[in-house]
């Protein structure tokens, strides 16, 4: 009797602790996946979105989220002129804009 109880407990304690194990694996895997995900962010958001930029009328990062001034505000991208800028070839002086 002593011996099946010994052995029950034993079969208990492994199991127990595999599962532990299993948990805590889990867990570093989900924390590892946070960790390349964030990375992945802060990358993207030192990038200008120049195609998203362009559809919203200011600067945005690779997340989508606005660039922003010192007082707050978002930062508006230049509207193209309706021709291109002309210059005197002789002396460089820009003659429209």
């Amino acid at each position: 009797m002593r011996l099946k109880l010994l052995d029950s407990v034993d079969r208990d304690v492994a199991n127990i602790t595999r599962g532990e194990i299993q948990n805590r694996q889990k867990l570093l895997d989900d924390y590892n996946q946070l960790l390349i995900d964030e990375k992945e962010r802060i990358e993207k958001s030192n990038i200008v979105n120049m195609d998203k930029s362009a559809v919203l009328g200011y600067y945005v990062d690779g997340n989508g989220e606005p660039f922003i001034d010192a007082n707050g505000a978002t930062i508006p991208t230049p509207i193209d002129p309706p021709f291109p800028p002309q210059f005197l070839k002789e002396t460089g002086q820009l003659l429209t804009f």
